[in-house]
Formats: structure tokens, C-alpha cells, sequence
């Protein structure tokens, strides 16, 4: 899953380390910007006016955000 939002795309992956990354629309800057307590990181999406990214954890069962950058979780 992939969102976009100040010049930066998002997405999460759930494979054996799963994470949510951030990178600039060209692909440079790429960073993990969450990656503890997650583990089926899907349904993301951005509050662009708040600026928070949230994200839905599958195996969790809840609802999560995190600034853009991925601090204050």
C-alpha cells in the first residue's frame, strides 16, 4: 500500500521485518520510519491537514498513527 503527502511517498511491508517506509517521490531519502510493534501494517493513510500518518495493524487488530516522519506513536 502506497500514499503520498509533502513530497514523500509511504507504504508498509509485512514480510519477515515488517515496517512502514517513507521516500521522496524520486525514490531518494528512502528511511524505515516504524518498525517495532508492527506486524500486519495495512489501511495507511495520511491526515495531511493533522499531519499524521495512520495505519491499521491486521494482525493487531487496531488503529495506529504516528507523525510523518514516524515519531510520537
Amino acid at each position: 500500500m502506497a500514499a503520498a503527502a509533502s513530497g514523500y511517498m509511504y507504504w508498509t511491508d509485512w514480510g519477515e521485518m515488517p515496517r512502514i517506509e517513507r521516500a521522496g517521490m524520486d525514490g531518494t531519502t528512502r528511511n524505515i520510519i516504524v518498525d517495532s510493534d508492527i506486524y500486519w501494517p495495512n489501511g495507511l493513510t495520511i491526515d495531511l491537514e493533522e499531519q499524521k500518518l495512520y495505519w491499521a495493524d491486521a494482525k493487531l487488530s487496531f488503529i495506529h498513527r504516528a507523525n510523518l516522519d514516524g515519531s510520537f506513536r
